[in-house]
């Protein structure tokens, strides 16, 4: 079993066809606690970025993945358009190690976070959000924002 440091009792493996499920779909996973457990464990560490024109974190996973594997980083986004979707996939980002890990991390989450704003842009409407983001959001809400170098 993969990850069993992270997970003493091990991770579950699902044959679709026992359980009665012919295609896997987000509410499969979403049902399972075990992908969220993982990413949890993993412990990745929030990114202080600009977003939006506010100081704000940003889980930098992605950068990091993609500095250490030299897979492509793709920002993408997917637009309601009347009773169609389109998805839309940006030019890779800069992936390329230029010096120490952490500032490769900080610098590519940053890039992402503005490729992320122009996708916004063409429809902000259409984003949502499930949590608080920006320290401002918890002073609206009269909660405590968490600490800049906090896991999201």
């Amino acid at each position: 079993v993969i990850f069993r440091e992270l997970f003493p009792r091990g991770l579950t493996l699902l044959d679709l066809r026992d359980i009665g499920v012919s295609q896997l779909n987000i509410s499969n996973v979403a049902a399972r606690q075990e992908l969220r457990d993982m990413m949890k464990a993993l412990h990745l560490p929030g990114v202080e970025v600009e977003f939006f024109g506010e100081r704000t974190t940003l889980p930098g996973g992605p950068a990091l993945v993609a500095l250490r594997s030299g897979a492509p980083l793709l920002p993408a986004a997917v637009y309601f358009e009347g009773r169609r979707c389109r998805g839309v996939v940006s030019a890779p980002l800069d992936t390329e190690r230029r010096g120490r890990l952490r500032e490769d991390v900080t610098r590519v989450t940053q890039d992402l976070a503005r490729a992320l704003e122009t996708q916004i842009r063409r429809a902000p409407h259409q984003w949502h959000l499930l949590q608080p983001n920006w320290p401002s959001d918890y002073v609206a809400l009269g909660l405590t924002p968490p600490e800049a170098s906090s896991d999201r």
